[in-house]
């Protein structure tokens, strides 16, 4: 569990409340502060194969809004 790695899915996944939504969380790993829980975020940077599969390497994590989610 790397504490710098989190994981972001698309707004449209977030907002599907039909049955049998897949909700596809993509990894992240950034320098800095993690966003919060339903932060959303616009990231930069390139997607790295690190063996075991790939992580989003991100340059640049800036969050746009929060959707009140998880509480």
């Amino acid at each position: 569990m790397d504490p710098a790695v989190f994981g972001i899915m698309d707004v449209k996944e977030l907002q599907c409340t039909t049955p049998g939504c897949n909700k596809l969380f993509i990894p992240v790993r950034a320098a800095g502060p993690i966003p919060a829980l339903g932060d959303e975020v616009r990231v930069t940077g390139a997607f790295k194969n690190e063996g075991s599969g790939y992580i989003f390497v991100a340059e640049k994590v800036k969050v746009v809004k929060n959707h009140k989610i998880g509480g």
